[in-house]
């Protein structure tokens, strides 16, 4: 679908936010190993979480969606296709869990996905199933995950990566198979499954070491602070763990709060957004708001279900332009293409290294973001963890799209929303399907003027 976008200079008004994508992702997977009915909230609307019910489906479970709930009966036994072929259609992240759940299964098996996936990405998690003693093997031409048989002894193992698809996989690999999992994470990544888990009864500790103090070797007389461990995190799944259904609501969607926000730093208008879930990733992403210039305030803080939420407040009047790296990005990393588009409107470069997983996360990503802005008139350059961007002091509408990935997508939807011009937008199903919920409010509800519209 081809959709010529109107600017606007007002923020949408925020009547209704969809839930999590990750966290729907995540809930409905684990359902599949309860033996009950688990029911789901606040669902994810976007295409995806249809693809995974009926992925469910396909193994014996009862599932329905009403009204932006899920529910889902199962006796936690899967029941196999005789065909012993099955397809997902979904992206990444619900794959990576999904091939962790049919692994412990400890049964032969076939599992094609989509031309959307990032092959390197199949193939870092296959080596590591493979490195501790779990067959998989992939079939890049046919695009199809082979599993064979699981491994009968304890994993544990160290995870270098800032993706959190191969501890999401092997974590639900130890759920299916009832083996006990150690991951040691010696970089932080994002902790989205984990936060679900625990509402299904399932037994993961998670152990942070921090860091200690020690005399200076140089100098008796003073101390240092080192790290007490040589990893970041280490996550411990006890074995044989029972899943227990659970009737559980999604926090507000990530990317939707990620996307107002970026559309409240572009417009320098001031955002309040109640009820947002403040995880680290999402502390992290308020505190880059912060070093590029914003004001932020966290209310009303409470908790809920062992998640933190509170009321955020941010605005920003001059977007500064900044270096990150290190563990800024890695954390980061979900939100890269937010933190590009708002260097864009900056007065200097900004450069983002550190990033070079994020373009395993999808189809050739940077270059994706990199095109589209140079159709904005935009200097940026892909380096070989990152993005440099030469700051114009504003944002230009152009001809965006066709995009391979939904979130650049979604960046590039923003950038229209705000840019200066009329621009046309190449592919507008990626957000309709995708951000369902922030594509009507934004296409209908600021004031009476309509600011898309099918194009001829």
């Amino acid at each position: 679908m081809n959709v010529e976008i109107f600017p606007t200079k007002k923020l949408p008004p925020i009547q209704s936010i969809d839930g999590d994508y990750c966290y729907t992702q995540s809930a409905l997977i684990l359902s599949m190993m309860a033996d009950g009915e688990t029911v789901l909230k606040n669902c994810n609307k976007s295409i995806d979480t249809e693809r995974t019910v009926d992925f469910m489906r396909s193994l014996g479970c009862s599932a329905g969606i009403e009204n932006n709930v899920v529910r889902i009966n199962s006796d936690g036994k899967l029941i196999l296709p005789d065909s012993r072929m099955m397809v997902y259609d979904g992206e990444l992240y619900p794959l990576s869990i999904i091939i962790g759940l049919l692994a412990g299964l400890n049964k032969s098996f076939s599992l094609q996905y989509s031309k959307r996936i990032n092959q390197d990405m199949i193939d870092r998690i296959i080596e590591t199933f493979n490195k501790n003693g779990i067959d998989l093997f992939h079939e890049a031409d046919s695009r199809t995950i082979i599993i064979r048989s699981a491994t009968d002894l304890p994993v544990k193992t160290k995870l270098h990566t800032s993706n959190s698809c191969e501890k999401n996989s092997l974590l639900m690999f130890g759920v299916s198979s009832g083996i006990p999992v150690v991951i040691r994470e010696m970089a932080p990544a994002a902790a989205h499954l984990e936060s679900v888990a625990g509402q299904f009864g399932i037994s993961l500790e998670i152990n942070e070491p921090g860091s200690k103090l020690i005399e200076d070797p140089d100098d008796p007389r003073r101390k240092i602070r080192v790290a007490a461990a040589d990893y970041r995190r280490e996550l411990v799944l006890s074995p044989g763990t029972e899943v227990r259904p659970a009737e559980l609501s999604a926090p507000f969607s990530s990317d939707t709060i990620s996307s107002f926000l970026t559309l409240a730093v572009l417009l320098k208008k001031e955002i309040i957004l109640d009820n947002v879930l403040l995880n680290s990733e999402r502390m992290k992403f308020l505190d880059h708001l912060k070093a590029i210039g914003s004001e932020v305030i966290i209310r009303n803080r409470k908790s809920e279900t062992g998640l933190k939420f509170g009321t955020i407040t941010v605005h920003c009047k001059n977007i500064k332009a900044r270096k990150f790296a290190g563990e800024h990005t890695s954390v980061l990393i979900d939100n890269v293409p937010f933190m590009a588009l708002m260097a864009v409107p900056g007065s200097g470069t900004t450069i983002i290294r550190g990033v070079s997983e994020f373009n395993e996360w999808g189809v050739r990503p940077l270059q994706e973001i990199a095109e589209n802005f140079e159709r904005m008139g935009v200097k940026c350059g892909i380096l070989e963890d990152g993005l440099i961007i030469e700051g114009t002091g504003e944002v230009n509408g152009a001809d965006f799209g066709p995009f391979k990935n939904r979130k650049i997508a979604l960046i590039f939807y923003l950038a229209a929303l705000v840019g200066q011009g009329v621009s046309t937008f190449s592919g507008f199903e990626s957000i309709s399907e995708y951000y369902p919920d922030f594509a009507s409010l934004t296409q209908g509800g600021i004031g009476s003027r309509t600011i898309a519209r099918r194009g001829a």
